[in-house]
């Protein structure tokens, strides 16, 4: 075991937890790779639990509510500090957030590392032992499921049986023949619903055409739709725009066209009269009641809109993100090809939707 010893940073740990204790929003990039076993450091263990616990919950955690928090704890020792101004060390001294992932991939690793150095223990110890000791075949299987442990931890426990999802589809089904909610979002285009059936969560859904041909009118549309409150409250949910052509308020000054049929050159330039003014300030009134994010930041690489999506899902709410547009996708490496950025993207879009229940719309 002394060896195992070697499989540690500290200094990852300690790193990362200063990071999502300085700003919370890392915590939901990373939470997917880390968790609180992996961490080697027992009072590093007790810190995250603490995190993980106030975050899932509430979504925030500043120093002085993890104090709070680590009230039973507040006698753990680390060297002479005591836990709570441990906690404010680890704040006072997060540098950056910007490499959260790679210490939180370091410290998995690290964890796995560890865990095959006391299973390859183990082994010798069984592979040594006498008559009396365990069959080969039961070294064997203790040793595949332990391998499978390892290389997949908490990602096996979520496998569903072809049961529990028959009734899961049955239970959707009675709710809706009983007059319940019907499931997902619609396009708000009938013939499009019609066409394709309402977007479910979990669901990439791709939009394909030429340069011009009108696919960011068609992803606003959409967008309004599934944005508007309505009266049965299947609609009115809370969506992100990730706009990578155009600003923030070109896109406003869009949809403000369509609804007071005030052009977008005559908003540009002013020319337009008293009347038209106040149609625009009524069809601005009108956009309040969207409830949409966007996002104009710009070209983003894959990973940084995947991180987008987490945070927005957990602290907003949002359920429905689209994305203008994929050509513009910065790869995490400066070796991909654009088609392996769209592959990816398309990928890791499919995956996080998945796991966050968000529906994607890909332009």
């Amino acid at each position: 075991m002394a060896d195992a010893v070697a499989a540690v940073s500290i200094e990852a740990e300690q790193a990362l937890l200063g990071a999502v204790i300085v700003n919370n929003q890392a915590y939901f990039v990373v939470q997917a790779t880390v968790q609180a076993e992996h961490f080697y450091e027992h009072v590093h263990r007790v810190i995250w639990q603490v995190l993980a616990k106030r975050l899932d919950t509430s979504g925030s955690a500043t120093p002085a509510l993890l104090a709070a928090d680590l009230g039973a704890d507040g006698s753990l020792q680390i060297g002479d500090i005591d836990l709570r101004k441990y906690v404010a060390r680890l704040a006072a001294e997060a540098t950056t957030i910007a490499n959260a992932q790679d210490y939180a991939t370091t410290i998995a690793n690290l964890w796995r590392k560890r865990q095959l150095q006391s299973l390859g223990q183990t082994l010798i110890d069984q592979a040594t032992a006498g008559f009396d000791g365990p069959s080969v075949d039961d070294v064997l299987r203790d040793t595949d499921s332990r391998l499978i442990d390892i290389a997949y931890g908490r990602r096996i426990q979520t496998l569903k049986s072809i049961r529990e999802a028959a009734f899961d589809a049955i239970d959707a089904t009675a709710a809706a023949y009983k007059g319940g909610l019907p499931p997902g979002f619609s396009f708000g285009l009938p013939t499009l619903d019609e066409i394709c059936g309402r977007m479910m969560p979990g669901d990439l859904v791709v939009l394909l055409a030429p340069s011009h041909h009108g696919k960011t009118a068609l992803a606003t549309q959409i967008l309004r739709s599934v944005s508007l409150p309505s009266l049965d409250a299947t609609q009115g949910i809370p969506s992100l725009f990730i706009e990578m052509e155009m600003k923030a308020k070109d896109i406003v000054r869009r949809m403000l066209a369509k609804d007071s049929g005030v052009s977008v050159r005559g908003q540009e330039s002013g020319e337009i009269d008293e009347l038209e003014f106040a149609e625009l300030v009524d069809a601005a009134r009108g956009l309040e009641r969207l409830n949409i994010e966007i996002d104009d930041s710009g070209s983003q690489t894959v990973s940084r809109i995947i991180a987008k999506i987490r945070v927005m899902a957990k602290l907003k709410g949002v359920r429905f993100v689209a994305s203008d547009h994929v050509k513009l996708f910065d790869g995490d490496s400066p070796k991909m090809t654009a088609m392996e950025v769209i592959g990816d993207a398309a990928r890791r879009l499919k995956a996080v939707g998945m796991e966050t229940g968000v529906v994607n719309l890909l332009l």
